[in-house]
């Protein structure tokens, strides 16, 4: 019986820590996902990796590149002048819109900027949080989502996902 009680034990922790490495040598960063989440490599920057359960729990990474932001980092924005535009938008677009809180952070030495939102996709209430970041001339948004209701089980793997984003160059 304990044997039994052990074993059950190890197979539930190697599955809840059990982890998978992204690498994107072609947008230059990497990110660490659990296992348990599927894990599809884009075909293009929009979305350059997307992780996700359902279509309503998911992560993706998705980058944008301008030459204007060339020498450019997060400091460089306003909090509140970068935050609005993007707020104003999902107003208008998104049902039930329902700003949380927005800051600056900082992910792996990288400074970032992050807001997050309520809305409703379909009949579901969503919680997501998008954080972004420059380099090489290039806008990335890590976008995390889940339903409303399972926001606070899902904070802690979305933040260690983010936290684990790094930059290759």
């Amino acid at each position: 019986m304990i044997k039994k009680i052990i074993l059950i034990y190890f197979l539930f922790v190697s599955a809840v820590f059990s982890q998978q490495l992204f690498i994107s040598d072609e947008y230059g960063f990497e990110i660490t996902f659990p296992a348990y989440l599927v894990v599809n490599k884009g075909t293009t920057e929009n979305p350059a990796v997307i992780a996700h359960i359902n279509e309503y729990t998911l992560l993706n990474v998705v980058l944008q590149s301008d030459a204007g932001l060339s020498g450019k980092k997060m400091d460089y924005y306003n909090l509140d002048s970068f935050i609005t535009p993007m707020k104003e938008m999902l107003l208008k677009d998104m049902i039930g819109f329902k700003l949380i809180n927005y800051d600056r952070i900082n992910i792996n030495g990288t400074g970032a900027i992050y807001f997050a939102y309520d809305y409703y996709k379909g009949m579901n209430e969503v919680r997501v949080k998008q954080y972004f970041m420059i380099n090489n001339s290039k806008m990335y948004a890590i976008t995390t989502m889940c339903p409303e209701s399972e926001a606070g089980d899902f904070e802690i793997v979305f933040n260690d996902c983010v936290n684990s984003f790094k930059f290759l160059k």
